[in-house]
């Protein structure tokens, strides 16, 4: 296969320059291949040892007032969790639980995370991509 002409669109044979440019491009290509797939490692490990120390919280945490019988106002923390269509409503009272505030935290770090996931694994399946159409164009 390095012994080969190859003939370019322009019609032109190239030789040796063109597979080393190929080989060079290739070289960086598994470089940057290699990388992602640790970053895709170091991201999940990550992952799982956020969620090991603080459960995700489910719903989102607000804050709201509720009038008493002589119209006072009162305010309470609420968490709203979506079950299929319907929304529920849960009391967590007038101050927010650590467990609560670690669980928002964690919900936020993860999802951060994940989204890092997402684009290193898109550019990995680029690249992966990439080195298949190389390929088939070489045979």
């Amino acid at each position: 296969m390095y012994g080969m002409s190859v003939k370019v669109e322009i019609g032109k044979d190239v030789s040796g320059g063109l597979f080393q440019v190929l080989a060079e491009r290739v070289a960086s290509l598994y470089e940057e291949y290699l990388s992602l797939m640790e970053e895709e490692k170091r991201l999940l490990d990550e992952i799982n040892k956020v969620t090991s120390e603080a459960t995700p919280l489910r719903g989102t945490l607000v804050y709201k007032w509720v009038k008493n019988k002589i119209g006072k106002r009162y305010w309470y923390w609420y968490l709203h969790v979506k079950e299929g269509k319907k929304t529920r409503s849960i009391y967590i009272g007038s101050s927010i639980p650590k467990s609560y505030s670690k669980g928002v935290a964690a919900r936020s770090r993860v999802r951060e995370l994940e989204a890092r996931l997402r684009h290193v694994s898109r550019r990995r399946l680029e690249i992966e991509e990439r080195v298949r159409v190389a390929l088939n164009a070489l045979q």
